[in-house]
């Protein structure tokens, strides 16, 4: 695998960083996922049932190649192999043929859901995850009628539970219901304006400092975007002002919903309309009076002064011909160079002060002792360099009781070349398994998440390692560490770990797997 210099990828543009799941990676689903790899977004989840058929090359990143492979892996290893800085896992499932708690670990594990598939059974189950999970979702599609070209109008409609937005079933109530459909007529270039303004939404749930994040309306959460082709009769009233992009207010409905338990503040009479009826928009009314242009007047340059001081000398002039200044110049040339004199004597003597005392950092960080953080390069004058730090789970005695799924956070500056990874040692087998990474220079805290054993019971009902004592792991490595990492497929064993990894430890947690 390629390993890329992460500060000459991004030398155009700040990475954005986050975790997203990607349910469904057919034509929108799959775009999406590759514009957000490009973007910085990192680790990635594609998730899909489907196989690549001839029918998809037109509208599909995936080509003839991969014909007959499932979409989601076939994906994750061309994003992979394409762009190496994200890190990307296809999953060949149906994800309602998921277990709950499979369904819940793969959405908890995410900053953002993107649900791009074509059934609405599928999408309204992710929905009731992502609410029970409380992670954002963004769901994007296209709309199929038979009197309109495909993929003319796209929409996005995005929930977060924390900001008391209407939900997909909110939205799908209101709408009416809604049959299964999957747009066959557009291409890669009809879909390519509804992918940017999801990949935005995305980037904007992911860093509400970002400046992506201006295209979020929180009273208006469902866009209707419009791809770069002539406007059908049927839509012209809503793009009357020619912009690709409207935004819609989606009502709540009269009774809480089963979903977010939402509600209408006050109730209003239901609005039913179809599938692809939208929502009335008032265009403005047309000026009473034509608009007359008005020639533009540049100013005129302004003509140059015919004297600066009057009928007087120039001021300068005249001072410097006083009789006592060649006095006062020498007198100040003097003073100068014994000022800088001493201040060159004054550096010699601290530099040759200081010499004895400070040592070059070292330049293997595998020469460390276990559980102390590698040297970090000094920072700006004036500013601490922090060592790597757990910070959740706490160190608590006794352990910290965590699920399944763990979030592990911490502080500390991240060298630059380094990559910090967070291992899980497995008390069951011995293993040290690799969970995730934060590469140079890193958020601040950092943040990855964990897998704390296994879902899997005995005949009572009890999962193996429910009060089994896990230690998490906290490496700083360096890039030829971080391939084989990567490269490799399984655990470590403890004479791997003592042999290649022991050495890279900078902190370490002990947390107990609840029961």
């Amino acid at each position: 695998m390629t390993i890329l210099p992460e500060d000459r990828v991004y030398a155009r543009h700040r990475r954005r960083r986050g975790a997203v799941l990607v349910v469904g990676a057919g034509a929108v689903g799959g775009f999406v996922a590759v514009e957000l790899a490009r973007l910085g977004v990192s680790p990635l989840w594609l998730l899909d049932r489907d196989h690549m058929d001839v029918g998809n090359l037109v509208r599909h990143p995936l080509g003839a190649g991969d014909l007959g492979r499932p979409k989601a892996l076939a994906l994750a290893e061309q994003i992979q192999r394409d762009f190496p800085p994200c890190e990307v896992t296809g999953v060949f499932e149906d994800f309602l043929e998921l277990t709950e708690d499979e369904q819940l670990r793969l959405v908890g594990q995410a900053d953002v859901v993107v649900a791009a598939t074509d059934t609405v059974a599928c999408q309204r189950r992710i929905n009731e995850v992502c609410l029970t999970a409380r992670v954002p979702a963004v769901y994007p599609g296209v709309w199929v009628d038979r009197d309109v070209p495909d993929a003319e109008v796209g929409e996005i409609l995005w929930v977060h539970p924390d900001r008391h937005t209407p939900c997909y079933l909110c939205a799908t109530s209101w709408r009416g219901q809604a049959g299964d459909a999957e747009a066959r007529g557009g291409t890669r270039a009809d879909i390519q304006v509804l992918v940017m303004a999801t990949v935005s939404v995305v980037a904007g749930l992911l860093d509400p400092q970002d400046e992506r994040a201006r295209i979020l309306n929180d009273q208006r959460t469902l866009m209707l975007a419009h791809a770069f082709m002539p406007t059908s009769e049927q839509f012209r009233d809503l793009f009357f002002t020619r912009d690709s992009l409207q935004y819609v207010r989606v009502p709540f409905p009269n009774t809480p919903c089963p979903a977010c338990d939402q509600q209408a503040a006050e109730l209003q009479p239901p609005v039913p309309p179809p599938l692809v009826q939208l929502p009335e928009v008032q265009a403005p009314e047309p000026p009473t009076t034509p608009h007359i242009p008005v020639e533009r007047q540049w100013p005129q340059e302004p003509a140059p002064p015919t004297q600066i001081y009057g009928d007087e000398e120039p001021r300068l002039s005249s001072f410097l011909a006083q009789p006592f200044m060649p006095l006062v110049l020498i007198l100040g040339t003097v003073i100068g160079l014994v000022c800088l004199i001493g201040a060159i004597a004054s550096i010699s003597q601290g530099s040759a002060d200081s010499g004895s005392g400070v040592a070059a950092a070292p330049t293997n960080t595998a020469t460390q002792p276990i559980q102390q953080a590698p040297a970090a390069p000094a920072g700006p004058a004036g500013t601490r360099v922090q060592p790597i730090q757990i910070t959740d789970p706490p160190r608590e005695n006794p352990p910290h009781q965590v699920p399944r799924v763990i979030q592990v956070t911490g502080i500390g500056d991240i060298p630059q070349g380094r990559h910090l990874w967070i291992f899980v040692h497995a008390p069951g087998n011995g293993l040290y398994y690799p969970q995730g990474k934060v590469d140079s220079p890193g958020p601040k805290p950092w943040v990855v998440w964990a897998n704390v054993g296994s879902d899997i019971t005995d005949n009572t009902g009890k999962a193996e390692d429910d009060g089994q004592v896990f230690a998490v792991y906290a490496l700083l490595t360096d890039d030829a560490t971080d391939a084989q990492i990567r490269a490799h497929s399984g655990g470590y064993s403890e004479e791997e770990w003592q042999t290649s990894l022991a050495t890279f430890s900078s902190d370490s947690t002990p947390v107990e797997r609840s029961g």
